[in-house]
């Protein structure tokens, strides 16, 4: 009787071995970063003449290493009485109007940015604009109102609009979020640790000399924080 093969055995008696390799698989990237911190304070800057811009300071914290913010838009179409953007002589706008201009963008570059007179959306595209970075901004921002509109609109106002941000970094999706001003925004403003002035700081509601028809010229400010996972 013809004993039986033994497992990997071929007929010529020699024993065959399995070859073992190793596998190679793809690159892996630890994705874990700290979560995005953005943030913009609107002041009224109204001291009767409503020639001048109200100004806005942008900046942000966190993310992955070379994470950059390279779009901002602020959009005031909301619910009530809109705030909107003057910015030409003729339009909608009270009293004078202000184009928008930047005050400071130190480290990096602006390369494009929008805004309609009479609108209600305006936008910014950023290059190297890096955590701790900021914006500094100012155009004339007018409020909807019956039977005419409002050359003043302050931090109340302005409640309610949206700050809209687009980052950007090396392995990870483009990220897009957004969040509303607040007009009482220091607790937000705390625990982001952001560079932004408090409330307090900006003197909001404080008195100015009168105007010729008795009311006091005021200062307002308002502020927007999200948070950016």
């Amino acid at each position: 009787m013809r004993a039986p093969e033994q497992p990997n055995q071929a007929s010529s008696g020699f024993r065959t071995g399995r070859i073992c390799r190793f596998e190679q698989i793809e690159q892996r990237w630890l994705l874990s970063a700290m979560p995005i911190q953005v943030g913009a304070v609107y002041l009224e800057t109204d001291i009767g003449a409503d020639n001048s811009g109200d100004i806005l300071e942008v900046t942000w914290e966190g993310g992955a290493p070379g994470t950059q913010l390279v779009g901002l838009t602020i959009d005031t179409d909301k619910i009530g009485d809109r705030p909107f953007f003057d910015t030409k002589s003729g339009g909608l706008g009270e009293s004078e109007y202000a184009d928008l201009q930047v005050l400071d963008n130190t480290g990096f570059s602006i390369v494009g940015s929008s805004v309609d007179d009479g609108g209600t959306t305006l936008t910014f595209t950023f290059s190297g604009f890096d955590a701790g970075e900021k914006l500094r901004f100012s155009v004339d921002v007018d409020e909807e109102g019956y039977p005419e509109n409002n050359a003043i609109a302050d931090g109340g106002e302005f409640a309610g609009s949206k700050l809209i941000a687009t980052f950007t970094a090396p392995h990870y999706h483009d990220e897009t979020d957004s969040d509303i001003f607040w007009n009482a925004y220091d607790a937000k403003l705390l625990e982001s640790e952001l560079n932004l002035p408090p409330r307090q700081a900006s003197h909001h509601r404080r008195a100015f000399p009168r105007r010729p028809d008795g009311r006091r010229h005021l200062r307002y400010a308002t502020n927007a924080l999200a948070d950016l996972d």
